[in-house]
């Protein structure tokens, strides 16, 4: 969702006020975050929280499945 929008990492990292490593942590499956940081992700991206969060476990469902293969 990001990279379509042509958003770096530490451009929406720094809109909404985490890490650039916390924010990697999030979209690598490294890690959840809290539910209001994902809310702000999500409205950086211009997107309903809920349809971030699905995109989000489905990305981290894809890595998972790479690394087991």
């Amino acid at each position: 969702m990001r990279l379509s929008l042509g958003l770096r990492r530490r451009q929406v990292a720094k809109v909404i006020g985490i890490s650039f490593r916390t924010l990697e942590r999030i979209e690598q499956g490294r890690t959840w975050g809290r539910p209001e940081t994902l809310r702000s992700i999500a409205e950086v991206l211009g997107v309903d929280p809920e349809v971030y969060v699905v995109a989000a476990l489905r990305s981290w469902q894809q890595a998972k499945a790479r690394k087991v293969a």
